[in-house]
């Protein structure tokens, strides 16, 4: 196995708290069937916890297969995830269903991505997000709405936009905006 369980082991590998403690219990415990070579266990506790995220996730879809790629549609998660998950959700579906211990570790990772990005990086992202909104907001309604506008000219009220001295290009006149933006 590689390194899953190293200290050097990307975050994404141990969920967070901000993941339900039912999934976290789940993938804890795939992890440990893992590590003891219980793989029918581990690929039980592993396909639950693939099941407990897309009830979470509200996947929807008529199957499987469709209920993870609605992870992709309604979450971007990538597609290189889905497909693992579906791949190896396939082969786990049978009662008794036992993966080799390195298809396993990769379903299990794979599962572990789409964890964190869901419970860590959406949050996170949305917290991005509303802080730049929030700066947004604050700006003088004529300045908001030029950062608003694709193309909008972002020079504080009352300066002269075609005055390229501080901020625009020599070549081409256009203003870049950005220091305007600090300035106002």
């Amino acid at each position: 196995m590689s390194d899953t369980h190293t200290a050097d082991a990307p975050a994404f590998l141990s969920p967070a708290e901000t993941v339900p403690q039912s999934l976290r219990d789940l993938l804890e415990e795939a992890d440990g069937c893992l590590q003891s070579r219980f793989l029918t266990g581990g690929t039980t506790c592993a396909r639950r916890a693939l099941e407990v995220l897309l009830g979470a996730a509200r996947a929807e879809g008529d199957n499987y297969e469709d209920r993870v790629k609605s992870l992709r549609e309604k979450h971007s998660v990538s597609q290189m995830l889905t497909t693992i998950l579906i791949q190896c959700g396939g082969a786990s579906e049978r009662e008794g269903a036992k993966l080799t211990a390195n298809v396993l570790e990769v379903y299990l990772v794979a599962i572990k991505a789409v964890v964190y990005e869901l419970y860590v990086l959406g949050p996170e992202r949305i917290q991005r997000l509303q802080y730049v909104r929030r700066l947004v907001e604050r700006l003088d309604k004529t300045v908001a709405i030029q950062v608003a506008a694709p193309g909008g000219d972002l020079s504080a009220a009352g300066e002269d936009p075609a005055d390229d001295s501080d901020s625009g290009s020599a070549v081409t006149g256009r203003r870049r905006g950005v220091p305007a933006l600090a300035r106002s």
